[in-house]
């Protein structure tokens, strides 16, 4: 009986750290998306370029000529319908690509002149994800140590599995995860 015990307050402390870890994850990765927020403001969007510039400076001019051109286009009221519409249907697609550019471009000058801060961003954003993936690969041997499955290494799954451990509802792993699933079972099929 006091194997048993000293066995299932181990199960205890172990699942513990691993709830622990897990609640860090989800306070890391909150950091992550923060910091990266704030690395946005200063970065142009991936896959802007020079090229990017270039296309939305020949829309541009692109879109001046066909306005050029129909409003010194004289001719039947049918060709005026058509031209406006051929002008329309150019116009809406180059000005969002004109605010996109614009936009990235504004990154790109905020970003220059505010170089420094967007290397503490920078900084801040590896660190942040840094100790993500630390705790993250901490979660992941703790688990593995103790033969936690994938199904059961959400936060929900583990403070009832710890929660039947110390109520002392079973002795053993195996034994919780059958209760967690009889229960998940029935709460389902309440719902139902």
């Amino acid at each position: 009986m006091t194997c048993l015990t000293n066995e299932r307050t181990r199960l205890i402390s172990d699942i513990d750290l691993a709830v622990k870890q897990k609640n860090r994850i989800a306070l890391y990765s909150h950091d992550v998306y923060n910091c990266q927020t704030r690395l946005d403001t200063c970065m142009p969007d991936r896959g802007f370029s020079g090229l990017s510039v270039l296309k939305t400076a020949a829309s541009l001019a692109l879109m001046y000529i066909l306005t050029v051109f129909s409003s010194r286009t004289v001719g039947s009221a049918m060709g005026d319908a058509v031209l406006s519409t051929v002008c329309l249907s150019v116009m809406i697609p180059v000005t969002i690509g004109c605010i996109y550019c614009l936009k990235n471009i504004l990154k790109c000058f905020w970003g220059f002149l505010l170089g420094e801060i967007k290397d503490e961003y920078t900084d801040a954003y590896a660190e942040a994800y840094d100790r993500y993936a630390e705790e993250c690969q901490a979660f992941t041997d703790t688990c593995d140590d103790l033969i936690i499955p994938g199904e059961y290494r959400n936060l929900n799954a583990l403070m009832m599995i710890r929660s039947y451990l110390s109520e002392g509802r079973c002795d053993r792993l195996e034994e919780a995860y059958r209760i967690y699933e009889d229960e998940l079972h029935g709460s389902r099929s309440l719902h139902e």
